[in-house]
């Protein structure tokens, strides 16, 4: 074992004389950045040169990674700033991945460098990016890696939109516009998110209405008791929508409650989420190539549980579907939207969710609207 470390730490040396080296020469001719010290979403103060020409994403590129923040603030140029990345968003969020790579081919020579907990540093340092961003989450899985890269001179970024809170999402999209230097685009982004929380979080801010019982669950088959949140993903947008949380207090994080606190608490409202899973035939299929009777047909399959026909809300019809994906991301403003809708619907009985998300792909990500991303009962 000793052996094999002492190796380990010599491949690390010899790359980073050779990753010396070739900046040095390569940078002789090259135009200077301008050398900035930033705060990122971890506290940590990063000093680099910016505008960034490369990244590696190292963590999370399906939840919360700035892969979606570069294409809005870079547009087609971010299929060409990542050189490497994990592959979270390949092998767990199929039909995103495919609507990107069906538009930027190149995105499919883009190396893996693994996951944080065994990210491949021998691969990020010969890479030669100019910076590595991760999420705070992935930071803390994947610390020491991180600190190795650090100690080779290539800079870690962090930003945060798992927290989910309007404050950490615009930190992270200026943070990350810093990185990349687009100043003006970072702007026209936070000020178009900004505007649609705004929609919601103002008018529930004026209003006084009694909270409706909420329940929601990952919707991968209708035979499957699956897991509902609490401090995490949906369980931090559901009091955003001013919703009461039947999970609240049962669970750190994520995972299953029992079908029969579900009955008890009979919630009002059940949303389901659902995406394209492996492995999953009768999951609530929602995307980019989703159709909408089909999501309808699926969602209806989840009535049929025991008990559930006594459920408040599946007496009112008050059930949906939504993208699972859709959380911890620059785009949760359109399911904020539609919990607000689906919770309060005299209250936003004029608010149009769908229009607001076709208008962010249509001016920030590199991607045009498809599919069927929420659903509800026909």
């Amino acid at each position: 074992m000793k052996f094999l470390r002492i190796n380990h730490n010599l491949i690390i040396m010899m790359l980073v004389i050779l990753l010396t080296v070739s900046v040095a020469l390569s940078g002789a001719n090259a135009l200077a950045g301008e050398k900035v010290t930033l705060t990122d979403l971890g506290g940590r103060q990063i000093t680099l040169e910016v505008p960034v020409k490369s990244i590696v994403l190292a963590g999370s590129s399906g939840s919360g990674n700035p892969f979606f923040t570069l294409f809005a603030l870079l547009g087609d140029d971010a299929a060409n700033i990542i050189v490497g990345m994990d592959q979270g968003l390949s092998r767990n969020r199929h039909w995103i991945w495919q609507k990107y790579l069906d538009r930027y081919p190149k995105l499919a020579t883009i190396p893996d460098v693994g996951k944080p907990s065994d990210l491949n540093i021998e691969k990020i340092i010969a890479l030669k990016p100019d910076v590595v961003m991760a999420t705070a989450n992935s930071y803390k899985s994947g610390k020491e890696a991180f600190d190795t890269l650090e100690k080779v001179g290539i800079p870690v970024v962090l930003n945060d939109y798992h927290s989910e809170t309007l404050d950490a999402h615009l930190k992270s999209m200026e943070l990350i516009g810093k990185v990349v230097g687009r100043p003006e685009r970072t702007k026209e982004l936070t000020d178009f998110y900004k505007t649609q929380c705004a929609v919601v979080e103002d008018r529930l801010a004026k209003a006084s209405l009694a909270k409706p019982r909420v329940y929601v669950e990952l919707g991968r088959d209708p035979k499957e008791n699956a897991n509902t949140y609490n401090k995490i993903m949906w369980g931090l947008l559901i009091p955003r929508a001013k919703g009461n949380n039947i999970a609240k207090g049962l669970l750190k994080g994520y995972g299953p409650i029992s079908p029969e606190y579900v009955l008890k608490a009979n919630p009002q409202v059940v949303v389901l989420t659902g995406a394209n899973w492996a492995g999953k035939p009768n999951s609530l299929q929602l995307g980019y190539f989703a159709k909408q009777a089909e999501a309808q047909k699926r969602l209806r399959g989840f009535l049929s549980r025991p008990g559930w026909d006594r459920i408040e809300a599946v007496k009112n019809r008050r059930v949906y579907g939504i993208h699972h994906v859709l959380s911890r991301e620059i785009w949760d403003f359109y399911p904020l939207q539609c919990f607000a809708k689906w919770f309060y619907p005299k209250l936003f009985k004029d608010l149009k969710p769908l229009d607001a998300f076709k208008e962010f792909h249509e001016k920030f990500l590199g991607v045009e609207y498809s599919g069927t991303w929420a659903v509800e009962l026909d």
